[in-house]
């Protein structure tokens, strides 16, 4: 009986043990998980950013032409 209780506690201690030790392990791969999604999102935004700088520099660049070539049209006609 003595030794069917010892046995049952040391399986107990050994199931908590590998709790311990899957919970311990599974909180850095979650917070690196977690970083490298913050990352990628970070990146996302930045990307979406340039794009909108480059698309609203495209358009004033093509302003500028415009204007450019109306001043040119209207020197040329008088």
């Amino acid at each position: 009986m003595r030794s069917t209780l010892r046995h049952a506690r040391k399986c107990r201690v050994t199931s908590l043990g590998g709790v311990a030790i899957g919970g311990g392990l599974c909180y850095p791969v979650q917070h690196s998980t977690q970083r490298q999604a913050a990352r990628t999102e970070q990146r996302r935004q930045a990307l979406a950013l340039a794009e909108s700088r480059r698309a609203e520099r495209l358009a004033l660049l093509e302003r500028f032409v415009g204007v450019a070539a109306d001043a040119e049209r209207c020197a040329f006609t008088r």
